[in-house]
């Protein structure tokens, strides 16, 4: 974040819990060098949604720790959500090089960087088979089974029940 977005973020929590920013325009600077100090390398939109988290459950004033706290657990929903890609069979006699790659990946995902999936969205790829070969294909399924209506199903049992009260009905009672 720079000096701005500090900024910014002060005037998001001034907006929940009412604080007042100095009067003079040093204690202002003062107080944006502090909160730069403090949350100064976080991504400004983790820090705003850690913020607005923050006071939807507490109304407590928040704190450069209660922010951080917050900006840590999002970081690590996001990796245990994001499978970690692989860094390239070439670097793998490389410690040092595979180390770097794979923090790097690291960082990106945290950040919030999904990698594109390795399978298409549904578009044919160089190579796929032929359209007609699809369509045979297709021919070859068999359709799902006819499920009855279940008020057809209902009208069916209420029939033979009544067919069975009414037989009942006409035979001596014993």
């Amino acid at each position: 974040m720079d000096a701005n977005e500090v900024g910014l973020l002060l005037g998001l929590m001034a907006l929940a819990d009412n604080r007042k920013p100095p009067e003079d325009d040093e204690g202002r600077r003062a107080m944006i060098e502090f909160w730069l100090g403090q949350v100064g390398d976080l991504d400004y939109a983790d820090a705003s949604r850690a913020v607005q988290d923050h006071y939807r459950d507490s109304r407590e004033w928040i704190m450069p720790a209660d922010i951080r706290r917050r900006v840590r657990a999002m970081r690590a929903e996001r990796l245990a959500r994001q499978p970690l890609p692989a860094p390239p069979a070439e670097v793998a006699d490389q410690p040092g090089r595979y180390q770097q790659i794979v923090a790097a990946n690291v960082k990106r995902i945290a950040d919030g960087f999904a990698p594109p999936l390795a399978i298409g969205g549904g578009a044919p790829l160089p190579g796929d088979p032929p359209a007609e070969w699809q369509q045979a294909r297709e021919s070859l399924k068999r359709p799902d089974p006819v499920k009855p209506d279940p008020r057809d199903v209902a009208l069916e049992q209420v029939k033979a029940a009544r067919a069975k009260r009414e037989s009942d009905e006409g035979e001596p009672a014993a």
